[in-house]
């Protein structure tokens, strides 16, 4: 049987293998784009077009981990180590784990939320230079959110080793 100290290691770094994990797969599908389209075979441009959803997809897991982390610092009354986190916690909370789609209650308008995903004030997914994903998200209070996952991976995981660290 592990002790406390012993699971709380171990929890640590799953998470922290987590967030690698997401970002690694994203920048192993962006290098095996095929970045000249023009005149490519159909079937080159089916292979872009699995590596973006395989990006996406990557993008929204890593969200999602991120709030994995924010729980945990919520839990140990840590939260302000984690600026960064709670910056984009938006984006998870409304777009990649909305609980109106996720857990629906008697009142909530889940097809509403839906159409509002799709919307330019849900998120938008961008290609920067045709090989990146930007999720953008419009807040409450009208600011834009801009997550690149490249731009954000070592602030984040600076942050996520501080908690650790700290606690």
């Amino acid at each position: 049987m592990i002790n406390n100290e012993e699971f709380n290691f171990i929890t640590e770094k799953m998470m922290i293998d987590g967030l690698d994990y997401h970002y690694n797969n994203y920048i192993e599908h962006r290098e095996s784009l095929h970045y000249y389209i023009k005149d490519m075979a159909i079937e080159k441009l089916d292979f872009n077009r699995q590596k973006f959803y395989s990006m996406r997809h990557e993008v929204v897991s890593y969200i999602n981990r991120m709030g994995q982390f924010k729980a945990f610092a919520d839990y140990h009354n840590k939260s302000e180590l984690l600026p960064t986190i709670l910056k984009f916690m938006p984006l998870r909370d409304k777009i990649t784990a909305h609980r109106a789609i996720d857990k629906p209650r008697k009142n909530d308008n889940v097809p509403s939320v839906i159409m509002a995903n799709n919307q330019v004030h849900g998120p938008v997914v961008a290609l920067w230079g045709g090989n990146r994903f930007i999720l953008q998200y419009k807040t409450d209070k009208g600011d834009l959110l801009n997550f690149d996952l490249i731009e954000e991976h070592q602030k984040i995981y600076k942050e996520a080793l501080l908690l650790f660290n700290d606690i």
